[in-house]
């Protein structure tokens, strides 16, 4: 990770929000973390996820009514706080995450997709030079075929 310079960080005020949307991101993610985590009731998550699929969703009803079904414990709160943290984190994060290293990240995936495709290739080809070597034993042994003219004339085709 790169060397990060020193911030001196003063709490702000939150700026004036409108009066159509004030704290409502908020509530969106806090049910979106309740449902994550199970804390919210399972009948209620389940009838907002069947919302979503058949394209039915609003986040403002779903977030008031999550809300307003779940009741968290004192662990569940600390839960609930735990992972809005990794995801702060994680969303601050994102910008850093683009460029070089995403790059660099990408490549290394991509090597490995390429190390598994070549090894699957090798497997294939060994099984199947195997099954061939089989199949040219059975032939011999049991139905007494010669290779040998076979061979010849492939042979006579190339150039001396």
């Amino acid at each position: 990770m790169p060397d990060l310079p020193e911030a001196d960080l003063q709490p702000v005020d939150p700026p004036e929000a409108s009066a159509a949307g004030a704290g409502s991101e908020a509530r969106r993610v806090r049910a979106g973390l309740l449902v994550e985590l199970g804390l919210a009731p399972r009948d209620v998550a389940r009838r907002w996820q069947k919302a979503v699929v058949e394209g039915r969703f609003e986040p403002d009803a779903c977030a008031d009514e999550v809300i307003a079904a779940s009741r968290l414990k004192p662990d569940a709160e600390s839960r609930l706080a735990g992972r809005a943290a990794r995801l702060q984190r994680d969303l601050v994060m994102a910008p850093t995450l683009r460029g070089l290293r995403g790059a660099g990240r990408k490549a290394r995936e991509g090597a490995r997709g390429l190390v598994a495709f070549v090894v699957a290739q090798v497997v294939t080809l060994t099984v199947l030079a195997a099954i061939l070597l089989v199949g040219a034993l059975v032939g011999r042994v049991v139905f007494d075929v010669s290779y040998d003219g076979f061979l010849d004339s492939i042979a006579s085709l190339l150039p001396d």
